[in-house]
């Protein structure tokens, strides 16, 4: 299984490096990272998502949850 995530995070960073505005891909790679523990790098996504779409209400609330587990690890 975390081969196959992996995998879809790459293709997902493809998608981005080609459309770097398409904002799910930022989002569904946020959904990855926080599935793998990657609070982190989540965050880092879902900020991308809300600075392309600033009414993603699902992406902030995301955000903030993946916020606050990262703050938890540290």
């Amino acid at each position: 299984k975390q081969e196959m995530t992996e995998e879809a995070i790459s293709d997902y960073s493809l998608a981005i490096r080609y459309q770097p505005n398409f904002s799910m891909a930022y989002y569904n790679r946020a959904l990855l990272y926080m599935e793998m523990g990657r609070f982190d790098q989540a965050v880092n996504d879902l900020n991308q998502v809300i600075l392309r779409d600033s009414g993603n209400q699902q992406a902030r609330q995301l955000r903030d949850q993946a916020s606050e587990l990262a703050a938890s690890e540290s």
